[in-house]
């Protein structure tokens, strides 16, 4: 049935935020520990995406409870002022280069000649299941972009490993078709389908990067696709635009004004951007993070666009980055389409949780031994 964990409604809607989540995490540690009488047990906190930012948190905000953490292709700097807004959607066309050279000129092809296209050739080449009406076209095209722009990138995500790359998948769809108006086809409507026009939803809150619906996947879960909507609405608010020089995507503006916009007409909330940056320590940016913190591992595949977003250089001592050149959203820790830890793991991979495992066993040796003072 329909997952009921998230109701948008008032009485509701203000438990879904980080610091509810930080909470909670906190208060089922400790009543753990007092469960099994350990109170002296280290903990470490781990997580990949929105979970790797919480973990990351969850050790600043927590540090009486939460001894270190590992947080995986976290985007903790993707706020206003802290990263740049061109960055994810630049990795995401790096890595289609990477992995399938001469993609993103292709791409670039199949956009301008989708926005040059008219209402009864767009007809034909998305098999729409009535005609495009020519009022209809700018609403029909803007949504197409927005949503091909959307689940193009968000495929960069599972790029790892390049045998199951949804990445050379798209790549060798458009290429089936290069310069075609129906490049991106088969991208949107399934074969054996038609475009039904009436029903396209609005661009905006629906196709942002790491969406549901910017995965492909409209009519997936509801309450998971709202409920990440909401936190990108108030707290989790990361700039993402493209310009159409450093990505392959028709240039696409990013401002807090128009996003306060749309969440207005969604949740009747208004995005705090410098919330988090001032609250968990890195408003001042990755540089002072050892003011605020330390003990924290940063993963990042480096294929991920989220790693624009992200920790790559080791701050301190105690807080690391660990790069891998061919991983993508949350390697390290298994995702899909490579969700379970394999000897068949490239070296990379293996050598960064080789490390991963080092750097945490260290840390806890450290905190075993008894530290003695000296007068």
């Amino acid at each position: 049935g329909e997952d009921e964990s998230f109701r948008p409604d008032p009485t509701h809607l203000g438990l879904l935020s980080v610091e509810q989540a930080l909470a909670d995490d906190a208060s089922l540690i400790l009543k753990m520990k007092e469960r099994y009488d350990t109170p002296g047990s280290p903990v470490v906190a781990l997580g990949g995406s929105l979970a790797g930012t919480l973990a990351y948190m969850l050790r600043q905000k927590y540090p009486h409870v939460v001894s270190m953490a590992l947080a995986s292709s976290a985007p903790i700097l993707g706020y206003p002022d802290l990263t740049s807004p061109f960055g994810w959607y630049r990795v995401a066309t790096h890595t289609y280069e990477s992995q399938a050279p001469g993609c993103p000129a292709a791409v670039r092809r199949a956009f301008s000649t989708l926005l040059a296209a008219g209402a009864p050739q767009l007809s034909r080449a998305y098999n729409a299941c009535t005609p495009i009406r020519p009022t209809q076209l700018p609403r029909v095209v803007g949504w197409l972009v927005a949503t091909l722009t959307g689940s193009l990138a968000a495929r960069a995500e599972s790029a790892y490993p390049l045998a199951r790359s949804p990445v050379v998948e798209a790549c060798a769809t458009v290429a089936a078709a290069s310069g075609s108006l129906s490049a991106f086809a088969p991208l949107v409507v399934p074969h054996g389908s038609c475009l039904d026009v009436s029903r396209l939803e609005a661009t905006g809150l629906a196709v942002r990067p790491g969406s549901l619906a910017a995965r492909g996947r409209v009519g997936g879960p509801k309450t998971a696709n709202k409920a990440w909507d909401y936190l990108a609405c108030t707290e989790i608010v990361h700039p993402i635009a493209a310009n159409n020089v450093s990505d392959m995507f028709p240039p696409q503006t990013w401002s807090v004004d128009a996003l306060s916009a749309g969440c207005r007409r969604e949740f009747h909330a208004a995005p705090r951007p410098a919330w988090m940056p001032r609250s968990m320590g890195m408003a001042r940016g990755a540089a002072h993070l050892a003011d605020a913190t330390s003990h924290v591992i940063f993963t990042n595949g480096l294929l991920d666009p989220w790693s624009a977003q992200s920790v790559t250089q080791n701050v301190s001592s105690t807080l690391v980055a660990i790069n891998i050149p061919d991983g993508s959203h949350h390697s390290d820790l298994g995702a899909p389409p490579n969700p379970d830890v394999s000897e068949a793991d490239s070296p990379t991979l293996r050598a960064a949780r080789a490390q991963q495992l080092a750097i945490l066993k260290g840390w806890l040796e450290e905190r075993a031994t008894p530290t003695v003072a000296v007068a």
